[in-house]
This record gives structure tokens, sequence and C-alpha cells, in this order.
């Protein structure tokens, strides 16, 4: 399986979104009856996050014996993220050897997002501007560069529950081109939980499924993703999330990824290790 090109997959300006989607696997929520807390599993009254994030790939046995805080780590990401007293997201800061990106939210009386501001460096490069359904949720969101021009279209559709169920985007790679599209499909457990996700490009299946188990505090601890190849044997994956360390309230402070190392059933490679810090409102 090749990983996306994300520099050729969607135009320069959403190189910033996609950072923070591939960094921090944090978003806002899609739903005006849940805060953004809630949809990330965190408890209590959270006023601001601070994560370290390494990306340096170790290579290890497995094992789960072993004292990740033993050895020092050097953090090569450092991610902020500043919540309102209601529990929705206000910035969030993104800190790297290449410069600083942040992502101002903005919401309307009803608490319902409303703008998202990218910056660079200071430098205003992209905004969303999302609309909603009657019950609230999500139903389009619009990213434009400065010049007004949309850069991406994204369509959301849900089910009787309200899960999300399709995320349908279309976008061109360069201006002038013939416009693409993608859609993600996901499926979900009795719990509300998503445990599954497929993607369609240009209207053909990519035959690659993902599918995501969680531990008993609805923590995301799996995500398995399968390569149902045409005509061979699927191909499948396994990334860990080990939960090393909580506060006390349960929240994660630090978390490493794991994933199988190819050919070798017991090796793992370590692909990520998250140091947080959490100040909480009084």
């Amino acid at each position: 399986m090749k990983p996306i090109d994300m520099k050729h997959a969607f135009p320069t300006p959403l190189l910033w979104a996609a950072v923070f989607a591939l960094v921090a696997g944090f978003s806002s929520c899609s739903s005006g009856e849940k805060n953004d807390l809630t949809e990330s599993n965190l408890k209590g009254r959270v006023k601001q996050i601070t994560e370290l994030v390494n990306n340096q790939v170790k290579d290890s046995l497995a094992s789960d014996e072993t004292d990740p805080t033993e050895e020092k780590t050097e953090y090569d990401v450092m991610r902020v993220l500043d919540f309102y007293p209601n529990g929705l997201l206000k910035n969030l800061r993104l800190i790297t050897e290449d410069g600083t990106t942040i992502q101002k939210y903005e919401y309307n009386k009803d608490s319902l997002l409303t703008q998202v501001l990218q910056f660079a460096d200071g430098r205003l490069v992209a905004y969303d501007l999302y609309t909603y359904d009657d019950h609230r949720r999500k139903q389009t969101r619009v990213i434009k560069d400065t010049a007004d021009r949309t850069l991406v279209s994204i369509n959301y559709t849900y089910d009787r529950k309200g899960n999300l169920i399709e995320e349908r985007t279309d976008y061109t790679v360069e201006e002038g081109q013939e416009k693409m599209f993608s859609v993600l499909k996901y499926t979900y457990d009795r719990k509300g939980r998503r445990i599954e996700k497929e993607e369609i490009r240009n209207g053909v299946n990519s035959n690659i499924l993902e599918k995501y188990e969680y531990n008993a505090q609805n923590d995301l601890e799996k995500i398995i993703t399968v390569d149902q190849m045409e005509g061979q044997e699927p191909f499948s994956l396994t990334q860990r999330y080990l939960y090393l360390q909580t506060d006390s309230l349960g929240n994660w402070t630090l978390r490493e990824t794991r994933s199988q190392i190819p050919g070798f059933e017991s090796a793992e490679m370590i692909l990520q290790r998250w140091e947080r810090t959490i100040e909480y409102y009084p």
C-alpha cells in the first residue's frame, strides 16, 4: 500500500489542514449536541492541552514491560489546544521546526462552528465555512483561499441515529484541471463508536478497509488496515495505541503508537510517542 502523497492530492493551501489532521487526530465535533471534549473522550473541564509528539520510528520487540519513561525522548512537534469553558475548541497551534500553524475556531450564538481561520507563521492562508441542517448537524464544509476561491467542498450524510455515515469531498489538484472527488463511508457499533471506514476515489473503490477497536475507557486501541486486493489474499496491518500514563481524571498523558513490522509476527515499530500536559478550569 502506498501512502497518499499529500503534496499532489490537495492544493497547496490545504496542506495546513492536512498537517493538522495527520498529526493531531483531533477535529471539531460534527453535531451541535456534543462538544469537542466529549467527542475526543476527554473528561473534566479541560482548559488547555499541550502535546509533545515524537515521530521517529524505532524498532521494538513488542514488549509492554519496557518503561518508556526510562529513556529521554526528543520531541519534534508541539501541539497546543485551547478550549472555552463550554468544552468547544478555541484555538489549535502546531509548532514544528518549519514554523507555527494556527487554527482559530468561531461559533454562532447557538454554539455551532461557523468558521475556522488557518494561519501559517501569522499569515492567513485559508479559511473554512460551515452550514448545518435542522438537527444541528454539520451539513457542508467549504475551504477557501485568501482570494475567496473554493478549494474544497465537503458534504456530510447521517443515519437516523445522527451518526456520520458518508463524507464526500470535491476538489481540484490544480486550478483549471478536472474536478476530483472522494467518498468516505463509516459504520458504527451499538455504542455509537466508529468501527469501519472505506474510501471511494473518483467512483473507484480503493479496496482498503480500516477497522477500529476500543478499550474499556472508549479510547481508540487498534486500527486494522485491510487491503482487499483483487485476485490476491487480503493484506492487513495493525496499528496499536498504548496508553501508558493517565491523570487523576482518567485522561491519558502518555501514549505510544505502534505498528507491526511486515514479515515479523512479534516485532513492532514505535511510530509516535505523545506526551500530554492537561490544564483544567477550576
